[in-house]
């Protein structure tokens, strides 16, 4: 959730964070309890569908976020941190 709130200042190029974390953590409440009506179906998602989308997260996004990072040390890119 960090990365969320952090990644959103950094789109919106907002000069601080801690005014998102509520209302990120709020939208993270609702939608655990909204997504799934209970454990048999969220169990169902899992076996199903989630494994079409974790190489996105496991491999795909990773890999991207380091070929990013080499390509602008490449470059000489500086980048804005927190």
């Amino acid at each position: 959730m960090f990365m969320a709130v952090v990644s959103i200042k950094q789109l919106f190029n907002l000069p601080h964070y801690h005014f998102l974390i509520l209302p990120t953590g709020a939208l993270v409440f609702i939608l655990s309890i909204v997504m799934f009506e209970n454990t048999v179906e969220l169990f169902s998602f899992i076996r199903d569908d989630w494994s079409v989308f974790a190489p996105l997260f496991a491999f795909f996004f990773p890999l991207l976020f380091f070929l990013t990072d080499i390509t602008k040390k490449i470059v000489g890119v500086k980048s804005d941190h927190l």
